[in-house]
């Protein structure tokens, strides 16, 4: 039951009311307007407050205007035996006066009075509630969200950030409040860009756009991001609410089709190139050897000749290899150990390495198994080894050779090819070579594309490698920096002992 309070400095009209009332409200009584404040605070809330107008110390509107800051939710009540327009105008403005009523008044109008009192009061009371609800709702909504959610003042500093967006700029949310959004701010946008983003939103309309950002640690993550102006009752921007979906991944994934689908069309036209190469190189070793054969062993020509069959050899090689990149050839696979095959190409790797170089290794003999050709794992070894020779070739270096496990708990993308969630074997290369930057590395596992000379290599490689990790389930990933080395990470599928039966009955 709603409790209301009832002020009065003649004790009779107090003492006649609550007599009248009592059956029906429950009601407290007070003299003045010291004693009802008193009780607002120990008592309180009352839905109802009940107040005569004229009293010593402290008039109704005095009190009304005091009582208003401690309980504002109370409907409150004037009663007097006066009327004066001015008083009542006092009384409205000050006090917020619900209903005004004159003595002498019958207990069925306090009565009625009081009880619309009191359904105002609940009206007030349930919307609030409402309201506070709504906003615990959206506190927990914006909290829990997928999406980084930010809102700046107008300068652009941090008022608020969920926990979505440490989880993801890795700024703790004490650092992110009182900072500006340019915490955020990477290299991947130049100045034109934010101000284009400055310029919508000033004018009031909302942006929409894909940003790169940069993490706490530096690295990059993409997001789609909305950002929308927050305006007060008059209309004026008093915030900016920014909306970000991470997309990095999905952006992973495009990149990685377009590698996929780039890697696939220039394949199928070097094969066709290849084959039709092939016959003209058939054509120069043969008669290259019949020019040879009709000559004298002292002829000076012979020389020549000598050179252009071996050139001939090794533009075959070069044939063979971008056969081998643009199709798939059938091999035999079988569950194999890897280690034992990076060992053996160990052996191959530290009698052809300079003396300049050192090798460390780390081979788990428990890295696992996998299903796969041996011969095809040990060029991609190969592969990524001689890279890294040519990548220290002009100073001292160390290669470091390890196999190991790992456990993938969610699906990721490597070198054009997307990793399923389970256990890997990793074979990990680094060198202390001259490394690369962020734009060599684009290009890396494309066809012909190369940093080295005419004579050291044909570009095919790192494609060759990616060629054959695909058609192993396997996958690629690469780690460098502008002279401070690089780090290729290669993936091939662990299978278990169930597995191992289920191929062999195949």
């Amino acid at each position: 039951m709603e409790k209301v309070l009832f002020i009065d400095d003649e004790p009779e009209i107090l003492q006649g009311f609550r007599h009248i009332l009592r059956k029906r409200i429950e009601i407290s009584t007070a003299t003045s307007g010291t004693q009802g404040l008193a009780m607002i605070k120990s008592n309180g809330p009352f839905a109802v407050i009940v107040c005569d107008m004229r009293m010593p110390l402290m008039d109704g509107i005095s009190f009304f205007a005091k009582a208003r800051a401690l309980t504002p939710d109370s409907a409150r009540i004037m009663l007097t035996g006066v009327t004066d327009l001015q008083s009542t105008i006092s009384a409205v403005n000050e006090g917020r006066i619900f209903r005004y009523l004159t003595k002498p008044c019958s207990p069925e109008m306090l009565y009625e009075a009081i009880e619309s009192g009191i359904a105002h009061y609940r009206s007030i009371v349930e919307e609030r509630i409402r309201k506070e609800e709504e906003l615990k709702l959206l506190s927990t909504a914006i909290g829990q969200a997928s999406d980084s959610i930010l809102i700046t003042d107008v300068r652009g500093k941090i008022v608020y950030a969920n926990p979505t967006t440490s989880r993801l700029s890795g700024f703790t949310h004490d650092e992110l409040i009182g900072s500006n959004l340019q915490i955020f701010r990477s290299d991947r946008h130049d100045e034109s860009f934010y101000e284009e983003i400055r310029m919508a939103i000033e004018k009031g309309e909302a942006w929409k756009g894909h940003v790169c950002n940069r993490r706490k640690d530096s690295t990059i993550y993409e997001t789609d991001t909305t950002i929308s102006p927050v305006r007060n009752t008059d209309g004026e921007i008093v915030h900016y609410i920014l909306s970000a979906r991470d997309v990095t991944y999905e952006m992973q994934l495009q990149a990685e089709l377009q590698h996929a689908q780039k890697m696939e069309s220039i394949g199928m036209l070097a094969g066709g190139i290849a084959h039709n190469f092939n016959n003209v190189m058939t054509a120069i070793l043969a008669y290259s050897q019949l020019a040879q054969a009709q000559l004298n062993p002292e002829n000076g020509a012979q020389a020549y000749l000598e050179e252009i069959y071996n050139a001939g050899l090794r533009a075959v090689d070069m044939i063979r290899e971008i056969l081998s990149f643009s199709r798939k050839v059938e091999r035999i696979k079988k569950p194999i150990e890897v280690y034992p095959i990076v060992e053996e190409a160990l052996r191959l790797i530290s009698a052809a390495a300079p003396k300049s170089i050192s090798i460390k290794c780390d081979l788990s003999i428990e890295s696992g198994r996998t299903f796969g050709d041996s011969g095809q794992i040990h060029q991609v070894v190969m592969n990524l080894c001689t890279n890294a020779f040519h990548a220290m070739k002009e100073k001292c270096g160390l290669l470091e050779l390890k196999v190991d496990h790992q456990h993938m708990p969610e699906m990721e993308c490597a070198g054009g090819m997307v990793l399923k969630a389970g256990e890997y074997i990793r074979i990990i290369v680094s060198d202390s070579g001259h490394g690369m930057d962020r734009e060599t590395m684009e290009k890396i596992f494309l066809p012909f594309f190369t940093t080295k000379k005419d004579d050291e290599g044909t570009g095919l490689g790192l494609s060759t490698t990616c060629t054959i990790l695909k058609e192993h389930n396997g996958g690629i990933s690469v780690v460098s920096e502008k002279g401070h080395g690089s780090t290729f990470t290669v993936y091939l599928p662990q299978i278990a002992d169930t597995d191992m039966e289920y191929h062999a009955a195949q």
